[in-house]
């Protein structure tokens, strides 16, 4: 991919790093981990959750989360599942 300028928004410190196959790998093997650790936590407090995708018609995903929510779905906090977004009403 090449050069990627990183900083750090406390101290303004600036640092390139060149980015690899593996060091693209490992970050998303890392996020993915990382993800998985804030669903699993908010799934212990009972609290629903719902991930948002920006590539995806995220105002509808919230519509459909909400609806969903107020028609009793639990969001995943019971099952233990953690869905991208709340089913559609009438199943779709």
């Amino acid at each position: 991919m090449g050069t990627v300028v990183l900083a750090d928004p406390e101290t303004g410190r600036r640092r390139e790093v060149t980015t690899t196959a593996t060091l693209r790998r490992r970050f998303a093997a890392e996020a993915a981990e990382r993800r998985d650790r804030v669903a699993a936590a908010l799934r212990r407090t009972g609290a629903a959750h719902l991930v948002l995708r920006t590539d995806h018609d995220w105002i509808a995903d919230v519509v459909r989360f909400a609806v969903a929510r107020q028609r009793g779905w639990s969001g995943g906090a019971t099952t233990g599942r953690v869905p991208t977004a709340a089913p559609e009403p009438g199943g779709r």
